[in-house]
């Protein structure tokens, strides 16, 4: 039903001067297009709120070259930045897409715009996801700690009641989100199942899947598919952070809305969540490790605290009342 979700790829010696050939990526993961020292060799499809940033942190940690916008491979002018024009990103061929990020000069990249249809050959792609309400709710948050969402809202509760669609920015990030993202759309128009459909398939095509609530067998994705090391991250209380690790109260109503708006994104998570248990037997499977089989993911578990820990104490928890009091316990 999954289509192969660890593509082959033909070798390569070349690496950058980040560390020697075959230290940080396993040999099939390079590209044999292009043997230049610090070109591309994997891409990041950044979803908001979904621990990109720690893993950009994690690249850097284990010896990639990134950019310092975090981890992202271009701006708004390449269609691959935070600030980027979604239509003109979404209007890019595939060639022009590839021949973009054959030309970026570090070894780790990440997009924050929409997934490109393609990406250039060779190299290994990379997304992590979390509960499509959870993220809504770290990513209402993140906007209001960040000034850029303070309206007449300051819960989560509210917003989704009063300000869920009050804009073109709302609209996008609140209402499917995730597919969205993963089926190239750029317009906030009502989606259906061409889109989820779609996104299923780019997200079968994606080559290394971290789930936040898997987040161990995840982490030894990652480092058995890229030889990656270090798995521990110290928290930056500094940083705006998102959610952090709260729970968060909604009204039946509000929680009946923000899942009907979501509908289709509730849908991918699941569809997802099968490709990530099914990514994980096959790594076992291929390295005889019998010791992490196949998880068996328990409906609406609780979030691990080395995912508090690790991804900046970005952990949300929802929870349905009658009466939320404002809806954030820390």
């Amino acid at each position: 039903m999954i289509a192969s979700l660890l593509q082959a790829i033909p070798a390569n010696p070349g690496r950058s001067s980040a560390g020697p050939s075959g230290l940080l990526h396993d040999s099939d993961a390079l590209s044999s297009d292009s043997d230049d020292l610090g070109s591309l060799r994997t891409l990041m499809f950044h979803v908001h709120k979904t621990g990109g940033t720690t893993l950009c942190l994690l690249a850097r940690k284990n010896g990639e070259t990134t950019s310092e916008w975090n981890c992202n491979v271009g701006d708004e002018s390449t269609s691959f930045g935070w600030a980027c024009d979604r239509e003109k990103a979404a209007a890019l061929s595939g060639d022009a897409q590839g021949s973009f990020l054959r030309s970026v000069p570090y070894t780790f990249g990440a997009d924050e715009c929409l997934a490109p249809l393609e990406p250039a050959a060779g190299v290994l792609t990379l997304t992590s996801l979390r509960e499509p309400l959870e993220r809504a709710a770290s990513h209402f948050y993140y906007d209001l700690a960040s000034g850029w969402n303070a309206k007449e809202c300051t819960s989560f509760d509210c917003f989704v009641l009063k300000e869920m669609e009050s804009d073109e920015y709302h609209k996008y990030y609140w209402h499917n989100y995730l597919t969205r993202f993963f089926s190239g759309t750029a317009h906030t128009d009502d989606i259906g199942e061409a889109e989820l459909e779609r996104a299923k398939a780019r997200l079968a095509g994606v080559d290394i899947l971290v789930d936040l609530a898997e987040f161990e067998a995840s982490m030894e994705t990652l480092q058995k598919r890229l030889h990656w090391n270090s798995t521990t991250l110290r928290p930056d209380r500094g940083k705006i952070n998102g959610g952090g690790a709260r729970t968060v109260e909604l009204s039946p109503k509000a929680h009946l809305k923000l899942t009907e708006a979501n509908q289709l994104d509730i849908a991918l998570y699941e569809y997802y969540t099968e490709a990530v248990r099914q990514q994980h037997a096959k790594v076992s499977t291929a390295t005889g490790d019998s010791q992490h089989p196949a998880i068996d993911r328990v409906a609406h578990a609780a979030v691990a605290p080395e995912i508090e820990h690790a991804f900046y104490g970005d952990s949300v928890r929802i929870v349905e009342t009658s009466s939320p009091t404002g809806g954030v316990h820390i």
